[in-house]
């Protein structure tokens, strides 16, 4: 046996498999220019390397650089950061198959609940951007690595662009090296935050991929959803081998994409237009980050085969995580609805506008590129090819410029920077960060200066959530039902607020069937018991005793989403180990189901820490409609949506806590939303509530203050700050 057949990694011999995926990964075009790059990293503290999809730069570089001196000879490991968790994970699979080392051993990935790594061992990592900014919170000079690779720069992230912030000090210091990766030709933006950087470009490998438009512009949702659904179905009636792959907005339209496809397939079927018989199989996979990995597994890797004379192939329906860092098997065309959704913050009255919104062309192209990765395709745009140079923008927004930067700025003071002054590639506002400090100091998460984290601040940014959700996780153990809290928190976090876990219902009477089973569950008790019953049910369902009842049948019955309970659970069970590890002091608590005080004991835990999230029943209501209510902090007068079912007007659902603030262009909603009893949240954050001055003048207000009055006996005069009770007070159900 020759030493050149042995792997230095493993001690051991070659696998074939290696020796093909290395004659693969050798003709990538990033391979070609393995010198131009290695002299570049040798010779500057920061390249920018530019390379377009399919140029192989995400795993080939990491492996350039795990052979430079700065890990040979001084010890340090690379670190590659991707923007989500699927890309972490299936770039490090790659790159571990490729050195045909175990993953885990000399490449690792980690990101939320995963930690694949082996200590003094693994000298690759493959990390989230997210976890490399909570590690460089303890280690703000990132000490243990020689290389930091920051892969996908173009998409500016929030975590990325605050690396990013970070890395601009630290370039040049203890020889670390910094490598710049993106996919888009906005290098100068890179070139000008890094002075002392070279600029690196690779061209991609890319077969020809033909652009068609459609010849009318959109229509609105319904039609172009038809028009979508026709030309899937064309495509794969006509055109030629391989998988379709379709990039639409976000998770509900997935679904109802998938939905409408299957129904045109099905025989008998209301929409039935082709037979399978006749066209071929078409097998629909979903692919979003709410999936669990067996469900992203069979979208990007299975390949059903053909079927006689007719072409059997998948139709992958994705959002925008399909765009980069994840090879999709056999994709041959793209159909492109052109949109994304973005939520944006708006600070004047801390409520976010949710929307769909066009592409840049850069991420157009990239979509496209998928279609040519393995040999010629073809791209379907659904909009005018005049639209498309018109209306579209050359790159995308910034995700800093959007944000509430509330998380952000507990990240930015955890590095011991200030939010004010830090070195932003892309600044946010000011307001937007001055309206995030304040509402920190609400929260008791920074000083008064907004220059420190407390150590309640402390806590909360230790924790990958919405603060206000960490907050009420937090808070949880000392009223008893930390095991319910940490459900509905996952549940809010994988389910889109709560929009992506019921099935869209088509017509009334599934509209009247889906409102009788959302009864089921909650009653009039508001949104948050809703989503903890469901997932109670679906596990109930799922246990081992009930093993002779046919799982999907009962979540098609219920007209659930099986993917977002599994994402739930599995996000439910991470959050439960980071918890155990980050806060010894905390404990998973249950109640006692069936008490009268059941809900009300839970909603006031949520309430711990979405107390600035209250509204009160306006006193003039829509005649037809959903109830109306006005905020306590701002007095907007917003709706209930028609899937939140409190009841009649009264006076159990007069004040409720809600998840969120949406503007739209005639109205604005809260979501998730429960009634609460007002004097019960005011003993739990009476400092926040008994400074009334604060709030403006409103029916809202005048109904606290008369609350607050009678609790109290004290005028009204003297409630500012008025000393109701503490909050620190332990609270049980049994007090």
């Amino acid at each position: 046996m020759s030493s050149a057949a042995i792997n230095h990694y493993t001690g051991e011999q070659f696998s074939e498999n290696y020796y093909a995926q290395r004659k693969l990964a050798d003709r990538l075009p990033v391979s070609q220019h393995k010198s131009a790059i290695s002299d570049a990293v040798d010779n500057n503290d920061v390249v920018v390397l530019v390379g377009e999809t399919g140029s192989g730069k995400s795993t080939q570089v990491p492996q350039m650089l795990l052979e430079s001196n700065i890990v040979v000879k001084h010890g340090k490991k690379v670190v590659v950061t991707q923007p989500r968790q699927l890309a972490a994970q299936k770039v490090a699979e790659r790159i571990a198959e490729e050195l045909d080392v175990r993953l885990g051993s000399t490449v690792g990935v980690r990101y939320r609940g995963v930690n694949n790594t082996t200590a003094n061992v693994t000298c690759l990592e493959i990390v989230t951007d997210g976890t490399l900014l909570a590690l460089a919170k303890s280690d703000p000079a990132l000490s243990e690595y020689g290389v930091v690779i920051i892969d996908e720069a173009h998409q500016h992230t929030m975590a990325t662009d605050l690396l990013l912030g970070l890395l601009q000090n630290l370039a040049g210091k203890n020889g670390l090296k910094i490598i710049i990766m993106s996919a888009t030709m906005d290098a100068q933006t890179f070139i000008n935050f890094f002075p002392r950087s070279t600029l690196v470009e690779v061209p991609g490998r890319e077969f020809k991929v033909h652009i068609k438009y459609t010849a009318d512009p959109p229509q609105g949702e319904d039609q172009d959803l038809e028009i979508l659904v026709d030309t899937i179905l064309q495509t794969h009636l006509m055109g030629q081998r391989g998988n379709i792959l379709v990039f639409v907005s976000g998770v509900r339209m997935i679904n109802k994409v998938i939905q409408r496809v299957e129904d045109a397939l099905k025989e008998g079927g209301d929409r039935a237009r082709f037979a399978p018989r006749d066209i071929g199989t078409l097998r629909c996979y979903p692919l979003h980050s709410q999936l669990t990995p067996d469900a992203i597994d069979a979208a990007v890797e299975s390949v059903p085969p053909t079927r006689a004379d007719k072409v059997s192939r998948k139709l992958i329906v994705a959002t925008n995580i399909a765009e980069t860092s994840v090879t999709i098997t056999g994709v041959t065309h793209v159909i492109d609805t052109m949109k994304v959704k973005s939520r944006v913050w708006n600070p004047v009255n801390e409520s976010y506008s949710f929307k769909e919104q066009y592409i840049s062309h850069a991420v157009a192209k990239q979509r496209a590129g998928r279609a040519g990765r393995t040999r010629e395709g073809v791209a379907y745009r659904t909009c005018t090819e005049f639209g498309f140079r018109s209306a579209l923008p050359q790159h995308s927004v910034p995700s800093v410029l959007e944000s509430d930067m509330i998380s952000e700025c507990m990240d930015i003071l955890s590095l011991g920077k200030s939010p004010i002054n830090f070195p932003y590639i892309v600044a946010p506002a000011t307001e937007t960060v001055t309206k995030a400090l304040g509402i920190l100091r609400e929260m008791d998460a920074v000083n008064a200066r907004g220059t420190e984290l407390t150590a309640r601040g402390k806590a909360l940014s230790r924790l990958p959530i919405d603060p206000y959700l960490a907050a009420a996780l937090l808070e949880s153990p000392t009223i008893g039902c930390s095991d319910e809290v940490l459900t509905i928190v996952s549940m809010i976090e994988v389910s889109e607020g709560g929009g992506s876990l019921f099935i869209q219902p088509i017509g009334k009477e599934e509209e009247a069937k889906l409102k009788r089973i959302r009864n089921e569950f909650c009653g009039h008790s508001g949104d948050h018991v809703l989503l903890l019953n469901v997932y109670f049910a679906w596990r109930t369902a799922s246990a081992p005793k009930n093993a002779a009842l046919n799982i999907d049948q009962w979540l098609e019955e219920k007209m659930l989403r099986g993917s977002v309970l599994r994402a739930a659970d599995m996000t439910r069970r991470q959050l439960l180990n980071l918890l155990h590890t980050s806060f010894p002091e905390w404990k998973c608590r249950s109640l006692k189901l069936g008490e009268m005080s059941y809900y009300p004991w839970i909603i006031l835990a949520l309430a711990r820490g979405q107390f600035m999230k209250v509204a009160r029943r306006a006193p003039t209501q829509n005649k037809k409609g959903p109830m109306v209510y006005q905020t306590l902090r701002y007095n907007q007068r917003v709706e209930l949506l028609k899937t939140t079912d409190l009841g009649a007007p009264s006076t159990a659902n007069e004040w409720v806590i809600y998840h969120e603030c949406r503007t739209g262009e005639k109205k604005d909603n809260i979501l998730i939303v429960s009634p609460i009893v007002p004097e019960m949240l005011i003993k739990a954050v009476p400092t926040y509530f008994s400074n009334v001055e604060f709030f403006p003048d409103g029916p809202t207000k005048t109904a606290l203050v008369k609350i607050i009055v009678e609790m109290t006996g004290e005028p009204e005069d003297s409630l500012r700050g008025y000393p109701l009770r503490s909050s620190t007070t332990t609270t049980t159900p049994s007090s």
